[in-house]
């Protein structure tokens, strides 16, 4: 793959350099066109089923928030992905589109509820790496295996809106794509990758990726078969309506 990550590789030897060079240079080209008043920073989100490769990871810990989901039975153990999960930091939920409304079951397996005086469940942060899919099926036969190898790379920011609030904003901007794995082994493979900066198209992989992410669980608590953690939260309809006929008191109590 050449200087500049735009361009396709089918390269031998070269596609995980690439991958590793574009994850690289991002940030470096693209914090120009924000201004410091929207304090932006770099923002990844992909899949991949393997993650071996030392040097994706150490170009991802660079970049600075992550989150990577990775088949469970096929990284579920990998220094690498365990490296990750310890030393980069994670992405917050609601900063991905769709996700913010999307929570944990409680101990009874009910969805959260969404109060009136509460944040909604995507107040928190999702962490570096997730697993999806099977570690092993109890017949013994191999699970449907997640085989996307996709990234997105995003700038996150903050704007004032209309009425004198911040909104939380994220941008994708770059995506990559290809056959190979994230792994060591990828180097002596004829692969393909490619970099591209079509916006249009990262916005695409990034809502594929939060359907990936929606079927994912923790990478501190692996189960043997899928165990998406994520459903959607229930609104608490009555409460709601309490809230706001105490407000309607108020007003009507207003000089």
């Amino acid at each position: 793959m050449g200087a500049r990550p735009s361009l396709v590789c089918l390269v031998r030897l070269r596609v995980i350099d690439g991958l590793i060079e574009g994850i690289r240079c991002f940030w470096a080209e693209e914090n120009r066109r924000y201004p410091p008043k929207a304090e932006p920073w770099p923002l990844a989100v992909g899949c991949v089923p393997w993650l071996t490769s030392r040097g994706v990871v150490d170009a991802l810990i660079e970049l600075g928030s992550v989150c990577i989901a990775v088949d469970k039975g096929s990284s579920w153990g990998s220094r690498a992905a365990q490296r990750l999960h310890e030393q980069a930091e994670g992405v917050w939920q609601r900063r991905i589109p769709g996700l913010e409304t999307m929570g944990s079951r409680d101990a009874r397996g009910a969805p959260s509820l969404i109060h009136p005086r509460g944040g909604l469940p995507g107040e928190r942060d999702l962490g570096p790496v997730r697993l999806v899919g099977w570690a092993k099926r109890p017949d013994g036969r191999s699970g449907p295996l997640l085989h996307a190898k996709l990234l997105v790379l995003c700038v996150a920011w903050t704007w004032e809106n209309d009425g004198g609030g911040w909104d939380d904003l994220l941008t994708p901007l770059w995506v990559w794509s290809g056959s190979a794995n994230w792994t060591e082994a990828a180097k002596g493979h004829v692969e393909l990758g490619m970099w591209s900066k079509d916006e249009r198209l990262a916005e695409e992989a990034l809502r594929f990726l939060a359907d990936v992410l929606r079927i994912s669980e923790p990478w501190s608590q692996p189960s043997g078969v899928p165990a998406p953690e994520m459903v959607e939260a229930a609104w608490d309809d009555d409460a709601f309506v309490e809230h706001l006929a105490e407000m309607l008191e108020v007003d009507e109590d207003e000089p």
